[in-house]
């Protein structure tokens, strides 16, 4: 059981938040970038899954993680540009370009029938990161920072700015896999996956906050219904 928990993380990490955040839509949360956050877990759950299927089955899978890089740009950029303070409308420029690149790369120079898009899952990692980071200095210019722990996209761009700084050592380690052995490749992949289910855990605790922060807001409102 443990060993299947393990090998399918990135599988079963993002359902379990995605049950998490219906059950906050059930509770009618509403939170900025909430709903580009659900389809974001249900595109990982299920590409990676499907990926993991096709490793079992020893069925090459890289094509898998060209449409996953694709997908993703297309929904975390502007969920992460949403969650901000003060968003910014430049992504109606960066997400564009880095398709247009990111298609050029799985054709002409990484085929996406044989080789990972270990260029183009760098290069979206870092504009990730660069949004995360964004978020994070905007935040300290807003009054929301003093209360920062009950934020739920604080814990959210945490999560997915830690994987994204993880996601850029691991792929620059693939880039130069012959200055390791198979059991430091072995580690490197291993630390990735342990950086996935930390952010599974972070983006949960954000969407627990999300669900406090009802309850709370439902106390107070029962209680001044007494008075």
């Amino acid at each position: 059981m443990t060993s299947i928990l393990w090998n399918y993380s990135d599988t079963i990490s993002p359902i379990f938040a995605a049950i998490l955040l219906l059950a906050c839509y059930v509770m009618k949360c509403q939170q900025t970038g909430f709903g580009l956050l659900l389809a974001n877990l249900f595109i990982s759950a299920i590409l990676m899954g499907y990926s993991n299927h096709l490793a079992d089955q020893y069925i090459r899978n890289t094509h898998i993680y060209h449409i996953a890089t694709l997908l993703d740009a297309c929904v975390v950029p502007l969920m992460l540009n949403r969650m901000s303070p003060r968003g910014s409308r430049s992504t109606l420029v960066v997400i564009p370009a880095f398709l247009a690149y990111a298609l050029i790369n799985m054709f002409a120079w990484e085929d996406y029938r044989s080789q990972f898009n270990s260029n183009a899952n760098a290069i979206l990692n870092i504009i990730i990161s660069i949004y995360c980071f964004r978020y994070f200095i905007k935040l300290t210019q807003d009054d929301e920072i003093l209360k920062f722990p009950k934020l739920p996209s604080f814990w959210i761009v945490s999560g997915f700015l830690f994987y994204s700084v993880v996601s850029i050592l691991v792929v620059a380690g693939y880039k130069n896999s012959e200055w390791f052995d198979k059991q430091e490749l072995a580690l490197i992949w291993k630390i990735q996956q342990i950086a996935n289910v930390i952010k599974f855990v972070l983006i949960s605790t954000g969407i627990v906050c999300c669900y406090r922060s009802i309850s709370h807001s439902s106390g107070l409102s029962s209680l001044a219904q007494r008075r």
